[in-house]
């Protein structure tokens, strides 16, 4: 579930390697943030990036075109998955 959720609402963004560059991403300022990026993944909790999903950009400080997701907030295991896949793309 966490795969299909991410390829269908994260890639277009943030791209299928996780670095920002998805086919949505050209026009958007600012750019999406890439997952690889290692400072920011040690500086980020997991409860910040569940905050950021379910949230949207706006609601913490980010871009205003990051869609909230509240539909989300009660599936913490999908919300774990994700997060796990967010990891997953550091520094690669």
């Amino acid at each position: 579930e966490a795969e299909a959720f991410f390829t269908q609402t994260c890639v277009p963004c943030h791209g299928s390697t996780g670095h920002g560059d998805g086919p949505g991403s050209g026009a958007l300022q600012p750019k999406p943030r890439s997952f690889a990026d290692a400072s920011w993944q040690d500086q980020v909790s997991d409860e910040q990036i569940v905050k950021t999903i379910t949230l949207g950009g706006a609601a913490v400080g980010k871009s205003t075109v990051m869609p909230a997701q509240p539909q989300l907030k009660e599936k913490t295991e999908l919300l774990a998955a994700l997060v796990a896949k967010i990891r997953a793309y550091r520094g690669k």
